[in-house]
């Protein structure tokens, strides 16, 4: 449920994996690093340990191929230390754009069958509605990182089975005819 912003910015110095947890201090848009688009917005965020084995095989992955000594392209630079920090950097090292997600999720929903346009904002508002439906939607918006409940239940869509759980679960057996026949 991050947005494209927080996700570029992140550094390893974000994530605990003995925690279980990811940092969200920092936004970068345009090579340009700052605090997030809310105060809301700087959280922590805990992962399951699948996403904790998936960081660390990535961390694992990457500093073998961000080592500046491997390959450089013509032209290019090798990365710097600087720029070795972050968790998804682009292949020169640096920041990556909000378009980097765009082809990587158009084609995870070919695969799936999906014949729908996917955009890594409709996976946030997927996630902000799975948690909100799961969890509620206070524990939804700390997750999503929302600044107030109007915005996690603007980005949520409520269908009638979760209306008529709702409803069930408020009212429960009230409003149920009784056995002598009446209402």
């Amino acid at each position: 449920g991050l947005r494209c912003a927080g996700l570029s910015a992140l550094e390893w110095r974000d994530v605990d994996p003995d925690k279980g947890t990811i940092r969200i201090e920092r936004s970068q848009v345009s090579g340009d690093v700052g605090p997030p688009k809310t105060e809301a917005t700087r959280r922590l965020v805990y992962i399951v340990p699948e996403i904790v084995e998936l960081l660390r095989a990535h961390r694992r992955w990457q500093m073998t191929e961000m080592d500046p000594s491997r390959h450089v392209e013509e032209g290019s630079e090798a990365p710097t230390t600087e720029k070795r920090h972050l968790l998804f950097p682009s292949r020169r090292g640096g920041y990556r754009i909000p378009q980097m997600m765009a082809k990587p999720l158009q084609n995870c929903a070919k695969r799936a069958g999906v014949d729908k346009h996917i955009t890594a904002h409709v996976m946030r508002k997927t996630a902000n509605n799975l948690i909100r439906v799961a969890a509620g939607g206070i524990v939804a918006r700390a997750m999503i990182g929302h600044a107030d409940e109007e915005m996690t239940f603007t980005y949520s869509d409520v269908d009638a089975k979760e209306r008529g759980r709702a409803h069930r679960a408020a009212f429960g057996e009230a409003l149920v005819p009784t056995r002598m026949g009446t209402k």
